[in-house]
Parts: structure tokens; C-alpha cells; sequence
């Protein structure tokens, strides 16, 4: 069985290897994976919970002594990795008003790092290249929005900063 080489490349030759073994064999016990690949029980569990969190494969039943696999194909695992994460906070930029689903949505329109932004927001950077941004609920309405930036900005902005 050829494993693909963006399993490698992600999350290196212990995951593949203990995927090509999955595949060869789904109905298997993980000492067995273990003994296959050469690797301890732990490291086998850790690699099959990955493969399952990637969406290569579903563990069907999770007993000690005997697990059974299924494979997924592309569409599945498509589907599975589109599910992985947890949604992100809105972001709101205190400069202009804008509301973003995520840091990760903000960082592309400003053109900076989304961990630069969440460095800002969590109180570890003063700005992001003069911005300054927040988190919100996305259910304030305009006025509590507004009410929001003037606070952040009356606090942001010192006499020392204009000197």
C-alpha cells in the first residue's frame, strides 16, 4: 500500500506507518499496530487518534483488546476536515468598524499575521501596525459597537502616544 505523502509530510512516518497498517488490516488491536510498527501502545493510540481527528479513518468500536477501522475515502475525509476546530471569536477593528468571523479572516485584509492579531487582542502586543482590535459576541447591536470602539479608543489613545 502506498501511503500519501501528505500524511508524511503533516504528521510524519509514525501516523503513515500506522495508517498503512489500518488499511492492510482494519479489524486489529493496537498492541498489534504497536508490534507492526514498532512503536509503543501510547504512540499507536496517539497516531490512530490523529488519523481519526484528520479524518482518515472512524474508529468503529473502542475496546481494548480488538478495534475496528474504517477507511475513509476522499469525500469523507473532505468532509471530516472541514468539521475539525472550533469556530473563531468575531473580531472587531476598533479603527475602522470592520467585523471579521475570525483573526484569521482580519489578518488577510489588514495583510498581517493572524497570531499578531490574537497577540493584540489578548493584551500581548499594544497594535497590530496601528490597529488595535477586539473580540465580540456578534450580537451587540450598532450602539453597543460603537459604545465599545469609543471606550477602547479613549483608553488606547494618550497624550504620550501624540507626542
Amino acid at each position: 500500500m502506498i501511503v500519501d505523502d501528505s500524511i508524511i509530510k503533516q504528521h510524519g512516518l509514525v501516523v503513515a506507518a500506522v495508517y498503512a497498517v489500518v488499511v492492510a488490516t482494519p479489524t486489529i488491536k493496537q498492541t498489534e499496530i504497536a508490534r507492526e510498527c514498532n512503536i509503543s501502545v501510547k504512540t499507536a493510540q496517539r497516531a490512530l487518534e490523529t488519523l481519526q481527528q484528520i479524518g482518515y479513518i472512524r474508529i468503529m468500536n473502542n475496546k481494548p483488546n480488538s478495534n475496528t477501522y474504517e477507511v475513509l475515502n476522499r469525500s469523507e475525509k473532505r468532509e471530516k476536515v472541514m468539521k475539525i476546530g472550533r469556530p473563531g471569536k468575531k473580531i472587531l477593528c476598533i479603527n475602522d468598524g470592520m467585523i471579521f468571523e475570525s483573526c484569521t479572516a482580519a489578518a488577510k485584509n489588514y495583510k498581517v499575521t493572524r497570531s499578531a492579531i490574537s497577540r493584540q487582542v489578548n493584551g500581548q502586543l499594544k497594535s497590530v501596525r496601528g490597529l488595535y482590535f477586539t473580540t465580540i459576541s456578534g450580537t451587540e447591536s450598532y450602539d453597543e459597537l460603537h459604545t465599545i470602539r469609543m471606550e477602547y479608543l479613549s483608553q488606547s489613545i494618550r497624550i504620550e502616544d501624540l507626542l
